[in-house]
């Protein structure tokens, strides 16, 4: 079962983007009193407000490096989602100051704007990129986790509860692969990947709501929530592609770019060490909650969680999930138009 929102007020920090929205689109399922959407792309939020003709829905202009704003923007709710970052990894490697702008000092304004206006649960969305960062955007990423963390044990008498959730690439999320192959496809007749053996995490986005929405059940404060999740090779998931899109499309090799891993992790050693199994996923806790954990769990014998190790998807689930999570993907590989980035 998972969080109950009748008559509570919900803010999303980045809600013009591909989870803010969809989150929106669920949400609007619930008794939920008002929705308000938090993003400086003005034409993203009125996209959202064409889209979405339910009252309940507020579209509020504003950065979350602006604190006074966001304080304002927060007023009122009772359940608040930080899902605002610069995400695109090349764009963070050659514009450092940005992403720690937004993904660092944006998270904690978001965390001193909850302080302030003290919701039920604070949730942060993070990335398997933040465990055992290799680029920028993953070591923000990971300090948005400890910021959230800590908060828990700095914020007082307060009830808001600060946890965080962990996954993979949302599959056809505007930050994800698949929409500029089809970019590619469309446009050159053939698509570019870094290194056929790279292995990723892979998650659809109904899938990744359901686990946010799960994980704030059981959420206390202090705590990293990481789904069960399946993992697939680039070269699996570009035969894929090419299996649910019917043109003649070439695969054009170009490396391994600046800040990328060969494979990902969503639990490192040491936070195995903290780790409980959930049906749902696994729940990391900070060391200062207690002891190691010693009840065996799914990850027990292994040195960490990765993509590397995990259970792979088949190219026939691959191709049945890109195909239901890309309804565009079709013999013309065209789509609608998004902003993307691999």
């Amino acid at each position: 079962m998972s969080y109950q929102f009748n008559g509570k007020s919900i803010f999303i920090s980045g809600g013009g983007g591909s989870l803010g929205s969809a989150l929106v689109a669920r949400l609007l399922k619930t008794r939920a009193r008002r929705i308000a959407l938090f993003d400086n792309d003005q034409s993203r939020l009125a996209e959202l407000e064409r889209r979405f003709a339910d009252k309940r829905v507020r579209y509020f202009v504003g950065d979350v490096r602006d604190l006074t704003r966001l304080t304002r923007a927060l007023e009122g709710c009772q359940v608040a989602f930080h899902c605002a970052a610069l995400k695109i990894i090349p764009s963070c490697e050659y514009n450092p100051t940005e992403p720690i702008k937004t993904n660092i000092l944006g998270s904690q304004n978001f965390i001193e704007a909850c302080l302030d206006t003290v919701p039920d649960i604070a949730v942060g969305v993070s990335t398997d990129k933040a465990c055992s960062p290799l680029n920028l955007y993953g070591a923000t990423k990971l300090c948005m986790e400890r910021l959230f963390i800590a908060t828990n044990r700095m914020k007082g008498d307060r009830k808001t509860i600060f946890t965080c959730v962990r996954y993979g690439n949302v599959l056809g999320s505007a930050e994800s692969v698949i929409p500029v192959w089809m970019e590619q496809a469309a446009t050159q007749g053939k698509i570019a990947i870094t290194d056929p053996e790279m292995t990723r995490f892979s998650i659809t986005m109904d899938q990744a709501i359901d686990f946010i929405l799960a994980s704030m059940r059981h959420a206390k404060g202090s705590e990293i929530f990481v789904p069960k999740m399946k993992s697939y090779t680039l070269k699996d998931l570009s035969a894929a592609f090419l299996g649910a899109n019917l043109q003649r499309i070439q695969v054009e090799v170009k490396g391994v770019r600046v800040g990328e891993k060969d494979h990902e992790l969503l639990i490192n050693e040491h936070e195995l060490k903290y780790t409980r199994e959930l049906p749902f996923g696994y729940v990391i806790c900070t060391p200062d909650k207690g002891q190691p954990n010693r009840k065996p769990t799914a990850l027990s014998g292994l040195s960490s969680y990765s993509s590397e190790t995990a259970d792979r998807l088949t190219k026939d689930e691959l191709i049945a999930l890109l195909r239901r999570e890309n309804p565009t993907l079709n013999s013309s590989g065209k789509r609608s138009s998004e902003e993307t980035s691999t």
